[in-house]
């Protein structure tokens, strides 16, 4: 960058679909979320079905130096329907480290989320880095994120009593039929379902019928992963008609893991729903913030014991 360029006036607001191309090359720069490829930002964001995200950037002399963003999500919280956004980039070139602009990036997508979309409430997952400057400088409290359990391979699931069907996609489900999902979580419905699992190449997603005593109980998305050469299953989501049927669903992912071959199958604890068997508990896997509108809201949305997937996280 010249000298000139260096000393131009930092120029602020929001990206456009259009932005896609440079903004990927500012991640792939900067060390930032190589996976925000073109197609991917303008599906994540512009087509969330909820229609409602922040995409805030900083621009000098025309070039694309800075970015955060929001992606916003309902939530059912104590029973109401509340619109969260979930801050999920941000991101500086390094000639603008320390001079105030990740701070500025944050606040005016938090501007434009309170004064033009309506939000009720955030909540975000931060790295290491990010995580004290959310807690000092934005006002977040630590929230109460479920504990990531960890289920190895058992020899006793290949005789449970589950049928598994392996579908070609999201789109082999049934969506159109009623949908439960629990209290404190994304509200899902087929719209969302078919949105976030669209990008997927073809063999990365398990999208499993489960069925138990001759009936259809819901199905299972897993998400294929890979450490050090040991495969294993990501718990993505759950989809079931009612309570009964998705808790049913549920405790039939570690079954399934093990019928696949998979060394372990990682999920988040579901609450009074744990699928039985050996399992490691992962407490504090990830840093989960909160933040309401006031200081007292933040206080109960602190207490709040959030319910999730890995399929709500944008980083899976």
């Amino acid at each position: 960058m010249s000298s000139t360029a260096a000393n131009d006036p930092l120029d602020f607001g929001p990206a456009t679909p259009a932005d896609a191309e440079e903004l990927y090359a500012l991640n792939r720069a900067q060390g930032g979320n190589a996976g925000l490829t073109p197609s991917f930002f303008r599906h994540w964001y512009f087509a969330n079905p909820s229609a409602s995200c922040s995409v805030q950037v900083a621009r000098r002399g025309g070039r694309i130096e800075g970015m955060a963003t929001t992606n916003n999500f309902f939530f059912r919280i104590g029973g109401a329907r509340r619109l969260a956004a979930m801050p999920q980039n941000v991101l500086t070139s390094a000639a603008l480290r320390g001079k105030g602009a990740f701070g500025t990036l944050y606040f005016r997508t938090e501007a434009e989320n309170l004064h033009e979309r309506g939000v009720d409430l955030f909540l975000t997952f931060t790295n290491g880095m990010s995580t004290p400057i959310f807690l000092r400088k934005f006002g977040y409290r630590r929230g109460r994120c479920p504990d990531v359990l960890l289920y190895p391979f058992g020899a006793g699931a290949l005789f449970s009593g589950y049928r598994f069907r392996r579908l070609g996609g999201i789109d082999a489900v049934p969506l159109d039929r009623p949908i439960y999902g629990p209290d404190n979580a994304v509200l899902k419905d087929a719209a969302f379902y078919r949105w976030r699992y669209a990008p997927y190449p073809p063999g990365v997603l398990h999208v499993v019928e489960v069925g138990k005593a001759g009936a259809v109980s819901g199905y299972l998305v897993l998400k294929k992963e890979q450490k050090k050469g040991i495969p294993f299953l990501l718990l993505m989501d759950v989809i079931a008609p009612d309570e009964a049927s998705f808790t049913t669903t549920l405790k039939a992912a570690p079954a399934y893991g093990t019928r696949r071959g998979a060394a372990f199958v990682l999920l988040y604890d579901p609450g009074g729903a744990v699928p039985p068997g050996l399992h490691r508990r992962i407490r504090e896997r990830f840093n989960f913030l909160v933040k309401g509108k006031t200081p007292e809201e933040t206080e109960t949305l602190a207490a709040t014991q959030f319910r999730f997937f890995f399929g709500d996280m944008d980083i899976v």
